[in-house]
């Protein structure tokens, strides 16, 4: 008996709980209100006050423009300064003042005459290298 009496109260409680379903009405929500959007409403008195019209979607040409004028700025956190890490010249620029340019794209060719050198002597020492080991291998024939 005494279960029967718990399990009772601890339906009633948990019924309780529970979130009711709020009654459906014939004014339904606004697509934008389910949506989480907020919807606005006029007054009739209050559009024509405003001067807002209503009309039924059409395809047409305008015939309204606006000009203006103005001035376009680049962002100066989003400018980047590029300097090179080695002496050398600008052999040809790429791309010119305003130009939208992709990450790692090449602005410039850069003749680094430092680097010139370095290869230079790394293909001679390659060639040298080349000649010692074919010369060990006729020396190692011959004996």
């Amino acid at each position: 008996m005494r279960i029967t009496i718990v399990i009772g109260l601890a339906w009633v409680v948990f019924a309780s709980c529970t979130r009711r379903q709020p009654s459906v009405t014939e004014d339904k929500p606004h697509e934008a209100e389910r949506e989480g959007g907020k919807v606005i409403e006029m007054k009739a008195e209050a559009q024509e006050h405003a001067g807002v019209r209503v009309a039924p979607v059409q395809i047409r040409q305008l015939t309204d423009h606006l000009e203006v004028t103005g001035t376009v700025q680049p962002v100066d956190s989003r400018v980047g300064h590029v300097r090179p890490i080695a002496s050398g010249r600008i052999a040809e620029v790429r791309v010119r003042v305003g130009d939208r340019v992709d990450r790692d794209a090449p602005l410039a060719s850069f003749d680094n005459i430092e680097a010139g050198d370095l290869v230079s002597q790394y293909r001679s020492a390659r060639a040298e290298l080349q000649r010692l080991k074919t010369h060990n291998r006729r020396n190692e024939l011959d004996a």
